[in-house]
């Protein structure tokens, strides 16, 4: 791995995953749990669905995305008596269902595709109500955020000028950077918005998520004005940094923001 100069800038070679269209023929998985089916009873804002059977559903792999009304948009696909069904990833700490939903009671076993209308969640992210969040160890986030690269309307762009204002309270985000340098130390990637990264906003990309990266040798220049599409939780660390485990929350899109 190396480093080279380029439009008197810094340039680091990185395996980002580029921003691009999703393949219809994309898939979700592997499951862990066959098909279940139940009656929705109630809806709640956290993305929670209650079924008549008193069973509790978790929203897999997204989140409602800060300043939305996401309850609105969740509730107006989900009514109560409303036969759905769904696929787990096991359970959260709190014992609900980590599951992938479907609004159909029919008996299909390609649901979970990019261009389903059925597909709870797809629909969510193309509403742009929703943030990808990757919490199911599957390939549905994948999916997810490759169907959430042309959201970008509303999303802060964080740049050397702006980049102290984006702490205001820890919270699950997405933002616009402009990258200012990057580098590698330790198998982690640290990308930052300005030269005081330990007072501004970067973005550190763990060993995990840079493995995956270079596995898949999908390869991109990252280089000063460049732009990064990342999503994640936002903590006071050293800075502002949003720490990447999963790569399907940091998207390399060029000099195109």
């Amino acid at each position: 791995m190396s480093a080279v100069f380029c439009r008197c800038c810094f340039v680091l070679v990185i395996g980002l995953l580029t921003a691009g269209s999703v393949n219809a023929s994309e898939r979700c998985g592997p499951w862990l749990e066959p098909f279940g089916d139940g009656i929705v009873e109630s809806v709640d804002g956290a993305g929670l669905l209650t079924l008549s059977d008193g069973r509790v559903l978790s929203l897999a792999d997204v989140v409602p995305r800060p300043g939305v009304n996401a309850d609105m948009r969740l509730e107006g696909l989900l009514k109560p008596g409303q036969a759905i069904r769904f696929r787990t990833f096991g359970k959260d700490r709190y014992g609900r269902l980590i599951a992938h939903i479907a609004l159909t009671g029919r008996q299909e076993q390609d649901i979970f595709l990019p261009d389903s209308s059925d597909w709870l969640q797809a629909l969510l992210v193309r509403m742009g109500a929703y943030l990808v969040m990757p919490d199911s160890g599957s390939a549905c986030a994948e999916v997810l955020a490759r169907l959430s690269d042309n959201n970008r309307t509303g999303l802060m762009v964080i740049t050397t000028r702006n980049a102290r204002k984006v702490l205001k309270t820890e919270r699950f985000d997405s933002f616009i950077v402009k990258v200012n340098s990057a580098h590698i130390r330790s198998n982690r990637v640290y990308i930052n918005s300005s030269r005081d990264w330990s007072r501004d906003f970067s973005v550190t990309v763990e060993p995990g998520a840079y493995a995956e990266f270079l596995k898949r040798a999908e390869i991109s220049l990252l280089g000063e004005g460049d732009y990064i599409k990342v999503t994640g939780w936002v903590r006071r660390w050293n800075g502002t940094v949003i720490h990447v485990t999963h790569p399907a929350q940091l998207r390399f899109l060029g000099e195109d923001r």
